[in-house]
């Protein structure tokens, strides 16, 4: 069996693919592709959601070349947790 792909992170972490990690999240950035748009009440809606059950999913990124993290799954998490002054995410 074939050992996963390592990636080494920022403060030396070793993780592979599919790990799931906290992030710092003023490293994680929005996609700018990202086309999914939330209504206020959607979004007030997650913010109960949260504030209630806690943030069980973490958001998915992928890495960039500027050292950053890009959100390719769970955008409006990130901006629920970051307008909430949360300052480590769950990713994966």
């Amino acid at each position: 069996m074939e050992t996963p792909n390592k990636i080494i992170l920022f403060d030396g972490r070793e993780v592979s693919h599919g790990d799931t990690i906290k992030l710092p999240i003023d490293l994680i950035v929005p996609n700018m592709y990202n086309p999914n748009e939330m209504s206020e009440e959607a979004f007030s809606f997650l913010e109960e959601n949260v504030e209630q059950v806690g943030f069980v999913d973490p958001i998915v990124v992928t890495p960039d070349s500027d050292g950053n993290f890009v959100i390719i799954d769970g955008q409006h998490r990130w901006e629920q947790q970051r307008m909430s002054g949360v300052k480590d995410i769950p990713c994966v």
